[in-house]
């Protein structure tokens, strides 16, 4: 007996026991998924498929997932990945070559647009007051950190001064290798201001529900030297050092928020994944990588596909071709397309390659499939 014939008898009854089928096979099959999905979360081999029998073969990782009771009395294989605080807050990605060093007269200030962007700031000397929303405000002093997370239109200036003009270099992104510096207003100085624009990157691919439009606090709190960050950025490569600086501020910002941990638990984190699931679902035949996938999310590569193979039982790629194969099945079951052209449709370079992975997860060729479906029909009628 084939494995496709053991399959369809559990398919359409409830005797695993009778073909002595391990437990978890068994939950698996009345998920309908394919052989191939079975043999890689249950550990079976094909080649170990000997008068109806599915053997475990040795070494298989059985106890990967803890048991759970299925329907019908048997026991499943389940994932459970939870997160803790700091592997949410890793997978915050701040990354920006937008730097500069404001130095404000008396007579100084600048506004920002609204923008998509975070926007970073440090007094490293003097006081100035940071405006946004309808009559909000936040005085800045020597050490303060202040954190724009909102993309809020904004002003910055001196306390005494009430005209501004748009900071160009701030409001339009653009990339440095070291810190620029600007000098605004006339008059003898009366603030140094650490600015920087970054892109933000968060776990669930946007931003998380309640995350505070602005977060607030003292770098000393964790024994950093603006002053000694901002002179070590004065060489080529600066940017990346003080990108670097902000991101140690927002992470320890965040978590000092009375809010962080209700953020962490309603953001849903594990959103990523069911994102990435719906992508390959919705486009099956796209040029998809690994790579790509991560960066639809907002996730890195390697952490992208760890956690994508823990919650959904395969790779990124075999869930790919999963979707894929089922997309071909349909077409030679439903079109009158070549092979070729299905091939090509579903994002196969070469007609041999397509049937060569089509054989692998059906068993059978394109073609077969086709003939045999097809006189099904005929028989029906």
């Amino acid at each position: 007996m084939t494995i496709y014939a053991i399959l369809f008898e559990l398919r359409t009854s409830n005797k695993a026991t009778e073909l002595q089928v391990p437990p978890a096979v068994y939950a698996f099959t009345q998920a309908r998924a394919s052989p191939t999905r079975i043999g890689k979360r249950c550990g079976i081999s094909r080649s170990s498929i000997k008068a109806g029998r599915l053997s475990i073969v040795a070494g298989a990782k059985r106890d990967r997932f803890p048991l759970t009771t299925a329907d019908n009395g048997y026991r499943c294989r389940e994932k459970q990945v939870d997160w803790s605080l700091s592997e949410f807050l890793n997978l915050i990605e701040l990354r920006s070559q937008t730097w500069c060093h404001v130095d404000m007269g008396r007579s100084g200030g600048f506004r920002i647009p609204h923008s998509e962007g975070v926007l970073f700031y440090a007094a490293l000397g003097g006081a100035a007051r940071l405006s946004w929303g309808v009559g909000q405000s936040l005085d800045l002093e020597a050490g303060d950190v202040a954190i724009l997370l909102s993309g809020v239109a904004h002003t910055i200036r001196c306390p005494d001064n009430e005209t501004t003009e748009v900071l160009t270099f701030l409001a339009s992104g653009e990339y440095v290798d070291a810190p620029m510096t600007y000098a605004l207003g006339k008059g003898v100085s009366t603030c140094q201001l650490l600015c920087g624009r970054l892109k933000a990157r968060w776990p669930t691919a946007k931003r998380p529900p309640g995350l505070p439009p602005l977060l607030r606090f003292k770098a000393s709190e964790c024994f950093l030297d603006l002053a000694e960050v901002y002179r070590l950025s004065k060489a080529s490569g600066g940017t990346s050092v003080l990108t670097r600086a902000a991101m140690l501020l927002f992470i320890a910002a965040f978590r000092q928020h009375p809010a962080c941990t209700s953020i962490f638990r309603e953001c849903g984190y594990r959103e990523p994944i069911a994102q990435a699931i719906s992508f390959i679902e919705t486009h099956p035949f796209n040029e998809w990588t690994v790579g790509r996938l991560a960066h639809k999310v907002g996730m890195g590569r390697s952490n992208f596909a760890m956690r994508f193979t823990a919650d959904v039982g395969c790779t990124p790629m075999a869930y790919v071709t999963e979707q894929r194969m089922k997309h071909a099945a349909d077409f030679l079951k439903r079109t009158d397309l070549k092979i070729a052209e299905i091939a090509e449709r579903i994002g196969y370079r070469s007609e041999s390659a397509f049937s060569h992975r089509f054989n692998e997860y059906f068993g059978v060729t394109p073609g077969t499939l086709r003939h045999n479906y097809r006189e099904k029909l005929v028989a029906a009628h």
